[in-house]
């Protein structure tokens, strides 16, 4: 009785592994996604930030300022 009982036990907990190492998996995947996305998007708005101070420049140059 006792050996199904921990028979059964040993196979949930080793499904139970199982499903977190995979679960792990997937959540580190997802935080890689998300650490690139948000690189890209820093680099993005710096560029943008870059071309509108650029523009400014040109404005302010037209304008006789300086």
């Amino acid at each position: 009785f006792f050996n199904q009982i921990l028979i059964i036990v040993i196979a949930r907990s080793g499904k139970s592994i199982t499903e977190a190492k995979h679960r792990t998996q997937l959540y580190n995947e997802v935080a890689d996604e998300y650490q690139a996305y948000k690189a890209k998007s820093v680099e993005k708005e710096r560029k943008l930030a870059r071309e509108l101070q650029d523009e400014r420049n040109k404005l302010d140059e037209l304008n006789g300022r300086r």
